[in-house]
């Protein structure tokens, strides 16, 4: 464990605050951030976006979980079949991502010509 702390070389502390106009309130959420970055190799504001970009990553892919694979509606309750489905959409993320940068457009393209799937899935990835 030793040799995992010796690699931190900053830490810092991301504030952020949301107001709900419909229910007038607010929430603070406070993210800690750690980065094996030195300060002359990333300042203040490149941690800063090092996180944003990564929860724009994260956002997007539960997204297009939610919406397309309507995985919060899945009620599966084994935490291995659940953990295996979301591998596969994972997967069919991946496959779909090599069609088309937009999920949708990839769905509509497969529909248009199967055989592009069977391709896909057929190559050496």
């Amino acid at each position: 464990m030793a040799g995992l702390w010796s690699t931190i070389k900053q830490a810092a502390i991301i504030i952020s605050k949301t107001f709900n106009i419909r229910k007038q309130t607010e929430r603070i959420e406070t993210h800690f951030i750690i980065s094996s970055l030195e300060r002359s190799e990333a300042n203040a504001k490149d941690l800063l976006g090092f996180s944003v970009s990564h929860w724009g990553i994260e956002n997007n892919l539960h997204r297009v979980r939610d919406t397309i694979f309507k995985e919060d509606v899945c009620n599966i309750i084994c935490q291995k079949s659940q953990q295996i489905n979301a591998s596969i959409r994972n997967f069919a993320i991946f496959l779909l991502n090599k069609i088309h940068n937009s999920i949708t457009a990839a769905i509509d393209k497969i529909n248009q010509q199967i055989s592009l799937a069977i391709n896909i899935i057929k190559a050496r990835i």
